[in-house]
């Protein structure tokens, strides 16, 4: 029963998209590319949570102004640089 939820999990967490680029193009306006996905979008940070290995960014789309979304970005999902610069940026605010 264990491995039949464990499956489950693993196959439902394969499921989200993964962040191939994260880039800030504003002070607030930001881009990101998914993986497996050509569109690029544009969206508002709403608000950034720390998580000391992982931050949960709430934003809106800039092109579509429906409910706020948000993604969870881990360490490992980016390079030293950007991570830093991106706990930076929730500490700031």
């Amino acid at each position: 029963m264990c491995l039949i939820a464990l499956g489950f999990s693993l196959f439902v967490f394969n499921q989200r998209p993964y962040v191939e680029q994260f880039e800030q193009l504003d002070k607030q306006i930001w881009s990101i590319k998914f993986y497996k996905n050509q569109d690029i979008e544009q969206f508002e940070i709403i608000k950034m949570v720390d998580h000391i290995f992982y931050i949960v960014v709430y934003y809106k789309t800039t092109l579509k102004q429906n409910k706020p979304k948000n993604l969870v970005l881990w360490q490992d999902q980016m390079s030293v640089k950007s991570w830093k610069m991106l706990k930076t940026r929730a500490k700031l605010g």
